[in-house]
Order: C-alpha cells, then structure tokens, then sequence
C-alpha cells in the first residue's frame, strides 16, 4: 500500500508541479499498511481519505468567504496595495492555498478500521 501511494505522489509530483503528500503520510500509510494487510489497508486508505475531506471541508468552512483579488481596505482606507492589517475577518480571502494535514486523517481512520474494519469487510464480502 506504501509503495502504490509513494508511487501515485511522484506522478502527481511530476505532473503538477505541486507537493501532494509529505513524506511522513506516506511512512505512516506504510506502516499501517505493514500492520492491517492488504484488505484493511484498502479500507483504512478509503477511510482516512473520507475523514480528510470532511477535516478540509470544516477547515475551509469555518475561513472566512470574501472572493479573492478583492481589494481590502487596510486600516487608514488604502486600496488594493493595502497591507491586511486592521482589515475585517470578511474581507480576507480564505486560506486556500495552505496544505491540509492527511496524517492526523490517516491516524484516526487507523483506529476506526482496527475498531470497526473486519466487520465492515465481513459484511462487504457478504454482498457478493
């Protein structure tokens, strides 16, 4: 599992340009792996990413909405070129473009699935 998210991060790397994972997700991906095997490990990297959505999703929730390249009046009424000190909370834009962290996601998914994983994949077998 390791191996296969070490692998898909490089391609991403590559072909974006951007950084999608930190070492230590995978590391922790790795291991978790090594520990669950492969059927918990699918169902554990599924999990973690459910759970990281909605992390990410409260995150950008609770950032304040004001469109980006909107210009901000700073606290002595400058225009675009204004630095955001003194400006209202509405009026920054949302922290987009910072990382989200997938390894708190990845541990608490790691729990569930030792709580919760075999009967989830008893029950998923036993549809077929």
């Amino acid at each position: 599992m390791g191996g296969g998210i070490l692998l898909f991060s490089l391609v991403f790397d590559a072909v974006t340009g951007k950084t999608s994972l930190g070492g230590g997700d995978v590391k922790l991906l790795f291991a978790v792996g090594l520990f669950l095997g492969a059927a918990l490990s699918l169902l554990n990297l599924l999990v973690a990413c459910v759970l990281g959505l909605v992390f990410a999703a409260f995150r950008l929730r609770g950032a304040p909405s004001a469109p980006c390249g909107k210009a901000v009046k700073g606290a002595a009424g400058e225009g675009a070129g204004a630095s955001l000190e003194g400006a209202s909370p509405e009026s920054t834009p949302p922290p987009v473009d910072k990382a989200i962290p997938f390894g708190p996601a990845i541990a608490a998914a790691t729990m569930l699935t030792l709580l919760g994983g075999p009967l989830v994949l008893a029950w998923y077998v036993g549809l077929f």
